[in-house]
């Protein structure tokens, strides 16, 4: 009896074992399929975005490398043409005298370009301005208060500064705008304090803390966010002068990449270079090695002497290589006095910006013929910086789609790239302005509960509430 009953137990154990074994692997199967359908969806985009940039003119392609200034602020218009055909930048910043003074005119302004660019089957630009909060900060007559980056550290947690940004995102997409150049992300020491006057959230810990909030608050509300400006300024403004900063090793390594790497980690859509001449001290340059010299991973004179936004060393070798950088490096704006008066003029600049990795070019100008000419032609005849050229285009329209200016098209089992569509704008816009007033109504009382008792005249003036 005991045998039998034995028997039957182990009968019934197998059956079960071989049921789930089977079951096992039903679903080993089904992972290795999912995962494969992954692999073949992310290979026929890369596809999909490799045939799309095929499709564009070479005036398409090289115009995405600039991102410049625009006319008026009701509504678009062009104001160059190459080959028969309107030259348009990858992106356009938005200046003060750009913004009107009611959301809704801004509204229709932004939309006003998208309109163009799709009338015409040109690539959109995208639409971006600063917003770092207190002074630095085009929208602040017309959105919410936005305080500057030393006052948000003082006043409120991170995690109520992940809502403020959000806020402020929201605001910011809602106008027609899918980049912030912010925040900035510098540590503030004695060499910087006067120049960032309040733009920085403190020591390296604050940094982290903050940067990594207000990227992530960007980010997962649409609109894409510029941490700057790396790898850092001194008191020297650069619209005046050239920087020049001399890191010891320790303050470089322990406090420097530090702060950017924790900031990185959130993921921003795009890095701003700064124009400053940065140095590692001389001390801490070299090590002696069996009698001989040998580097200690930083650039060598020669190498350093360079503003950092046409250097290779700090765009790929520590940028890229060393913190993992995978987004869009831009160039602040080359036109500023710490390059064109200091032996840098733009047609050098922009040779030199696309040979150190620079993926977007600024310029304050409206027109940008004359650097497009030059890097058209040092793009059929340099084959290393055309390589160069070809990646930060694909950078960027691989940026285009992830905020929706174009976007993926689903047929069956094929993948494409296609202008993003306009939708219907009257319904849209009001959508869109009732959004903007709404979020504007939360910030507001926002920044009445957790900055208006402690603020000063000077802040009131410079959040736009006197």
């Amino acid at each position: 009896m005991a045998a039998v009953l034995f028997l039957t137990a182990f009968s019934l154990i197998s059956c079960r074992n071989k049921k789930i074994e089977a079951r096992e692997a039903v679903d080993r199967k089904a992972a290795r399929s999912a995962h494969q359908f992954v692999i073949d969806s992310q290979n026929k985009k890369e596809s999909a975005v490799d045939d799309f940039i095929k499709s564009l003119s070479l005036q398409e392609k090289i115009s995405q490398l600039f991102l410049i200034n625009l006319e008026g602020n009701e509504k678009f218009y062009f104001v160059e043409m190459q080959d028969g055909r309107p030259l348009v930048p990858g992106g356009y910043i938005f200046f003060s005298f750009n913004i009107s003074d009611n959301p809704e005119t801004i509204i229709g302004f932004t939309n006003s370009v998208k309109e163009f660019a799709y009338s015409k089957n040109i690539v959109p630009p995208y639409l971006t301005l600063d917003a770092e909060g207190g002074y630095v900060n085009r929208l602040r007559k017309i959105a919410g208060a936005l305080p500057e980056n030393a006052r948000v550290a003082e006043c409120i947690s991170s995690q109520k500064a992940y809502e403020l940004y959000s806020m402020n995102a929201v605001q910011l997409k809602s106008l027609g705008f899918e980049l912030n150049l912010s925040p900035v992300a510098e540590i503030v020491t004695d060499d910087n304090a006067s120049f960032l006057d309040g733009r920085g959230y403190g020591d390296k810990s604050a940094v982290s803390e903050y940067g990594k909030a207000a990227v992530s608050a960007y980010e997962n509300n649409g609109v894409g966010s510029v941490v700057k400006h790396f790898p850092g300024n001194s008191n020297v403004d650069p619209h005046i002068g050239l920087p020049r900063i001399e890191f010891d090793k320790s303050f470089f390594e322990d406090d420097l990449l530090y702060a950017f790497k924790n900031v990185l980690e959130a993921k921003p859509s795009a890095v701003l270079m700064s124009h400053a001449i940065c140095t590692i001290s001389q001390s801490d340059r070299m090590t002696q090695s069996g009698g001989a010299q040998k580097s200690e991973g930083v650039p060598l004179s020669g190498a350093e002497m360079t503003p950092s936004c046409l250097s290779e060393f700090w765009v790929n070798d520590v940028l890229r290589n060393q913190l993992s950088f995978d987004g869009l490096v831009f160039s602040d704006d080359i036109f500023m006095a710490a390059l064109e008066k200091n032996g840098y003029p733009p047609e050098l600049a922009v040779r030199m910006a696309l040979r150190a990795g620079i993926d977007c070019i600024m310029m304050s100008e409206k027109r940008f013929i004359n650097e497009y000419m030059i890097v058209r032609r040092l793009y059929g005849s340099d084959l290393e910086l055309k390589s160069k050229i070809d990646k930060a285009i694909r950078r960027i329209i691989c940026w285009k789609i992830s905020k929706g200016i174009l976007e993926y098209v689903y047929d069956g089992g094929n993948i494409s790239v296609r202008i993003s569509e306009i939708p219907d704008s009257d319904i849209e816009r009001k959508q869109r302005l009732i959004q903007f007033k709404n979020e504007r109504t939360r910030n507001t009382e926002f920044y009445e509960k957790y900055f208006l008792p402690t603020a000063d005249k000077s802040e009131l003036r410079a959040v736009g509430r006197l």
